[in-house]
């Protein structure tokens, strides 16, 4: 039996969001950054550009994931008519 696409949706969305959250917290407190004339704390030193644009890219999976989220929960369910409901015959 194969997955539906709602359940495809909200797990891809739930993974996207989870490792968009992840990356984006880690790029942001930069624990492999050390600039003792300006800060003591890592996440205190300025960024550089390839760390920006690792944010950039955690952030658009964080989004993406949120967008499969969303459509994971505004799609509806199949429905299957009434005639191949099972052999109880015809609902009305």
């Amino acid at each position: 039996m194969s997955p539906s696409k709602k359940s495809f949706y909200a797990v891809l969305g739930t993974i996207l969001t989870l490792v968009g959250l992840a990356g984006g917290f880690v790029l942001v407190l930069q624990p492999w950054r050390t600039c003792p004339g300006i800060d003591d704390s890592p996440a205190g030193c300025p960024p550089t550009g390839g760390d920006q644009g690792l944010l950039g890219i955690a952030l658009l999976v964080l989004m993406t994931g949120i967008v499969f989220l969303a459509i994971s929960i505004t799609t509806r369910r199949e429905q299957i008519p009434s005639d191949q409901a099972g052999p109880f015959g015809k609902f009305t």
